[in-house]
């Protein structure tokens, strides 16, 4: 086994699970860790609740389990790639259309956890990966449903989450915290929009949503003060009214779940004529028609466009398409 990375929580090892000669990756929870009956319940849910998702932009988890020796694991795809914050720290803000890509993966995997009840409650750039799949760039996987919590399916859960909350425990990621996560209020799918929105501005402006003089400071102006502050590229677009909407105070009058905001994400980009590729892509085409966008409109004048002949079009039947998106 090779060590893949390690932090407080635990240690995830790149393996070979033998029986099906696969390399997976192999993750441990702390001896120290689990010491605490609170975080071997945490480690135990993320395990059930990714078990019960199949979406492709959702990690996969094949195993878990307790070793003899008493250790927790789970087993999960290898993912090749890197973390978005990563990517974002090393390059800054996305080109819109890459961005629009990104985006649309990460709202695909949690519609399918938001149509089960599963509220993730910790999105943030480092819990979303990107890596090539079958040679396609950008491609998005969502991870560590650790603090995931079950809403309108939950079949009882809410006597284990009264066990790991009644000590003062708020699950989350300050930077990425609703205002109702902050105050230990109740959780519902609109939580992960919150962070939805907060993640788009991140993406689009490579700029941290919050920031603070320490954890605390951060946690109080997710509560009272209005974030992001829009740029002044974004203030009056598209995409500046869904990230705004998207993080606004109240859960109630922001989009109640994933297909809400999808829904308001493609018509955004669509009256921006952005066109969703990831990076370096060459055939735009392909994913213009879910976006709405008339490429033609992009091309800024008839010398731009480029002749492209279909198989059984004769030459004087030819289509013609903008020219390929640049890197």
């Amino acid at each position: 086994m090779d060590l893949i990375g390690s932090g407080g929580f635990g240690t995830v090892y790149r393996a070979l699970q033998e029986n099906v000669g696969r390399e997976v990756a192999l993750k441990f929870l702390a001896p120290s860790i689990a010491k605490d009956p609170v975080n071997i319940e945490r480690f135990r849910r993320e395990a059930f609740h990714v078990s019960q998702l199949r979406h492709p932009n959702t990690i996969t988890l094949y195993d878990y389990g307790q070793t003899d020796d008493g250790l927790f694991y789970m087993v999960m795809e290898l993912l090749e790639g890197e973390a978005l914050s990563d990517l974002i720290q090393r390059e800054g803000a996305m080109e819109q259309g890459r961005a629009a890509h990104v985006f649309i993966q990460i709202l695909k995997s949690l519609g399918e956890a938001h149509q089960r009840g599963l509220v993730h409650r910790d999105l943030k750039p480092e819990n979303i990966h990107l890596c090539e799949m079958f040679g396609e760039l950008d491609y998005v996987k969502v991870l560590d449903f650790g603090v995931a919590k079950m809403t309108s399916f939950d079949g009882g859960d809410d006597e284990s989450e009264a066990k790991l909350t009644k000590a003062g425990r708020i699950f989350g990621t300050p930077m990425y915290m609703s205002p109702e996560q902050a105050c230990a209020e109740p959780i519902t799918t609109a939580t992960d929009i919150y962070a939805l929105g907060l993640l788009l501005f991140e993406i689009l402006t490579g700029l941290p949503p919050v920031t603070g003089r320490n954890r605390m400071d951060v946690i109080h102006k997710q509560i009272r003060d209005e974030v992001p502050k829009l740029t002044k590229k974004l203030k009056g677009t598209p995409l500046g009214d869904v990230i705004r909407k998207a993080t606004l105070k109240d859960p109630a009058a922001r989009y109640q779940d994933s297909f809400e905001i999808t829904e308001a994400f493609y018509e955004a980009i669509a009256k921006m004529q952005i066109v969703p590729a990831p990076k370096g892509a060459t055939r735009p085409e392909t994913f213009a028609f879910s976006a709405g966008v008339d490429l033609r409109a992009l091309a800024q004048s008839s010398d731009d466009l480029v002749v492209v002949p279909e198989a059984s079009e004769s030459p004087s039947q030819k289509r013609r398409l903008p020219p390929p998106l640049p890197e």
